[in-house]
């Protein structure tokens, strides 16, 4: 009996709590109810806020494409030139001896005119908007800009011109080209900055040209690969009077100008890459030494032209220096500069060392080239160097510098160490590995785990940062970080 009288008092508990459940549900669903009619009331509110808010996003996006128009159409002159130069000048970018057709330059000033009446006149009485002769690799349309540089020619009235030529792969239709050259070789003396990528003799109409005064030069680059076009002697051709240029790049086989009677004052960077007429080269060091700030020299350095008793070349303001033969530091006195950049030896005498005397200051060091253990008794001369790049090179954009498998122990390995004040390190390749992964990590292990007492009497600098500008493998990146951050 017991028994039974206990269910039965669980059985009432249980019945009671499922009408108080059942109570408190009701109770919740009548709130639903009232909540979904009172949504319900709101609806129609809610639309009708909806539908405001986009007429009202409506009227300003009206308002504000009005007050775009009036004040582009009758808005101050000064403002709508301000526009134009900052469009244009979001183009203008010049990389000499790396300078390509612009499309987008190219038309910038078409465009512009184009938006409206009042536009159209400003921009046309605008000159400086039509200044850009970029002519493209591509023949199919080689009439049309035939047509483009004789308008350009009007529209820039008297203002400098720059030029690009990017004619580097074979273009047919020589007739427009000739006449296309002819155009622009009448400019000269409005130059400001010109880059010719030419491999016929389609471009010697507008060399001619360069023979003349060209007072507004500042930047000329000539890449080609014809040798002496037209048949043109040394004795004939010579750069131009430019009392402004700063900027040469001569990347060519064709004879180099005779540099008689040069006014080169501001000639700051210079960039040949010229093994045909190597003298030319020794004559246009002499005559810029005090002036040059940037020096590449894409050429060797074994062809004979010093004399015996030649001390070298003073270069008493050059900062940065790109060798495709390291044995032109043989021949170049460079007390202040502070980056290099150097390929493997080229000469004869690969042998030769690395002629430090005069790189005591140099403190950025880049190899773009395959190194060895054998240059390192050269290389670590170099005592100051604080940043080591493996890396590209100007004249050979396509190949990248790289280690061999133990380069970096070894330069650790060295009594003193190799570059005792390395602190950075930077990598990038397009291709291989420019470093042996297990080299790199020793190598940075060495420099940042070990103390400076177990290099000697030498204090070695920790390595403080490094750059993997390639494919490297995952544990490689993240080893170097832990040895660079984490060890701090």
């Amino acid at each position: 009996m017991a028994a039974y009288t206990t269910i039965g008092n669980i059985l009432a508990t249980e019945r009671i709590a499922l009408q108080q459940a059942r109570t408190s549900l009701n109770n919740e669903e009548q709130r639903l109810a009232k909540l979904r009619a009172e949504v319900a009331k709101l609806e129609p509110e809610v639309e009708a806020l909806n539908a405001h808010t986009i007429a009202a996003a409506s009227v300003c996006q009206n308002l504000l494409s009005r007050f775009l128009r009036e004040f582009f159409s009758a808005g101050p002159g000064e403002v709508l030139l301000l526009i134009f130069r900052e469009v244009i000048g979001a183009h203008d970018v010049w990389n000499a001896g790396f300078m390509y057709y612009e499309h987008e330059r190219a038309k910038a000033p078409f465009s512009l005119a184009g938006v409206c009446r009042r536009w159209r006149q400003l921009a046309l009485s605008t000159s400086v908007l039509w200044t850009y002769f970029g002519l493209p690799k591509f023949a199919d349309t080689t009439p049309a800009h035939l047509d483009r540089i004789v308008l350009l020619t009007q529209r820039s009235q008297q203002s400098s011109i720059d030029v690009v030529v990017d004619w580097w792969s074979h273009v047919d239709d020589a007739p427009h080209r000739l006449q296309i050259m002819n155009a622009i070789g009448s400019l000269a003396a409005r130059f400001r900055r010109v880059e010719w990528a030419v491999e016929d003799d389609s471009y010697g109409v507008a060399l001619e040209g360069l023979q003349g005064p060209t007072p507004q030069l500042t930047h000329l680059c000539v890449r080609t690969f014809v040798m002496d076009p037209r048949g043109w002697s040394l004795g004939q051709l010579c750069l131009p009077h430019a009392p402004r240029l700063q900027n040469l790049t001569w990347n060519s086989d064709i004879s180099m100008w005779n540099f008689a009677a040069p006014c080169y004052k501001f000639l700051t960077i210079l960039t040949i890459c010229c093994d045909q007429w190597f003298s030319r080269v020794l004559d246009l060091l002499r005559i810029v030494r005090d002036v040059l700030e940037e020096l590449n020299l894409g050429t060797d350095a074994d062809r004979g032209m010093f004399p015996l008793q030649d001390v070298g070349i003073e270069l008493p303001r050059l900062v940065r220096l790109d060798l495709f033969d390291w044995c032109w530091t043989t021949h170049l006195r460079t007390p202040v500069l502070n980056q290099l950049a150097i390929s493997s030896p080229k000469s004869d005498a690969g042998s030769e060392p690395l002629d430090t005397s005069s790189l005591s200051a140099v403190t950025d060091l880049i190899l773009t080239d395959i190194f060895h253990e054998d240059e390192l008794d050269s290389l670590a001369r170099l005592e100051k160097i604080t940043t080591l790049k493996i890396g590209r090179s100007w004249y050979e954009a396509s190949s990248c510098g790289k280690l061999s498998e133990s380069f970096l122990s070894n330069a650790m390995a060295r009594n003193p160490p190799a570059w005792p004040q390395l602190k950075h390190l930077h990598f990038e390749s397009r291709g291989s590995e420019p470093v042996d992964s297990s080299d790199l990590v020793g190598f940075i292990r060495a420099r940042n785990e070990t103390s400076a007492a177990s290099h000697g009497d030498t204090e070695v600098s920790r390595i403080e940062s490094v750059q993997l500008d390639y494919d490297a493998p995952a544990w490689l990146i993240h080893e170097v970080e832990r040895l660079t951050v984490c060890l701090r």
